[in-house]
């Protein structure tokens, strides 16, 4: 009993700590981007953001639960849920893409959102699974290197892309952050 109450307690740890470092550079972040992109730069991101973020919840709340819940560790369930995956990403994926088209953001953030809603749904099931294992350390590495990408890349294409629209340098900077934290 002692040694499972000790992998909790640890997790917990781990998790919290986790989740509070991630939580606070990302609300770090929100005045850097003020300040490099100005608030229309940022509010536009946030609405793109915010859409990407919905659909990988709403898409694939489902897969974590079961993840969690049945998780047999075979690799016989791994494949079924990367099938159930697919069968529900690549359609939403096409949804992205049409409400991002629908707000008008332009062709390329489109695609570019899509393609990050499609691979960070990716990265958050490679997350439950590694959660549903105890393994919390692989859980915060994902979600802190992510982080760290994002602030990295959004500085680096300030100083470097300044002459590219403020929206793409920011989209770019989200799907640079999932494409390396996978």
């Amino acid at each position: 009993m002692f040694k499972s109450h000790q992998l909790f307690i640890n997790n917990f740890t781990i998790y919290f700590l986790g989740l509070l470092s991630s939580g606070l550079i990302s609300f770090i972040t929100i005045p850097l981007i003020v300040k490099y992109y100005g608030v229309e730069g940022y509010g536009n991101f946030s609405i793109v953001q915010n859409v990407v973020l919905v659909l990988i919840s709403f898409g694939g709340g489902w897969l974590n639960q079961c993840v969690l819940r049945f998780n047999n560790y075979s690799t016989h369930f791994k494949f079924d849920i990367f099938q159930l995956y697919l069968i529900t990403f690549f359609p939403l994926s096409i949804l992205c893409f049409g409400i991002l088209t629908l707000m008008k953001v332009g062709f390329v953030i489109s695609i570019i959102g899509s393609i990050t809603m499609f691979l960070g749904s990716l990265v958050a099931l490679s997350i439950v699974f590694y959660q549903s294992k105890f393994n919390a350390r692989k859980s915060f590495y994902f979600d802190f290197v992510r982080i760290l990408v994002f602030v990295l890349m959004v500085l680096t294409f300030h100083f470097t892309l300044s002459e590219t629209p403020s929206l793409l340098r920011l989209i770019l900077s989200f799907f640079i952050s999932y494409l390396i934290s996978f």
